[in-house]
């Protein structure tokens, strides 16, 4: 009887822990739903004229220090300073 109770016991500790499998298909939803931003972090600490290499149209420039306003993770920001040099290439 003993063995019973704890073979029921492990196996409600199993039943009720949260399977793996979909923790893991949100992260790899989540990593496509990202903009390419890493692709072009060559162009940090180059001009802005440099940034004609981007293709695709789901991209911003934004001022070093401007309010960045929601978070959009497919689109790409291009970050400059007061210099038009890129400081950042992000994905929001």
């Amino acid at each position: 009887m003993r063995r019973f109770v704890m073979c029921i016991a492990s196996f409600t500790l199993v039943a009720a822990a949260p399977a793996p499998a979909a923790q893991s298909q949100s992260s790899s939803a989540a990593s496509r739903s990202t903009c390419d931003a890493k692709y072009y972090d060559y162009l940090v600490g180059k001009n802005l004229d440099s940034a004609r290499d981007i293709s695709g149209t789901n991209y911003r420039v934004l001022a070093q220090g401007a309010a960045a306003g929601a978070a959009q993770p497919k689109r790409m920001t291009v970050t400059v300073d007061k210099g038009n040099q890129i400081v950042d290439v992000s994905c929001n």
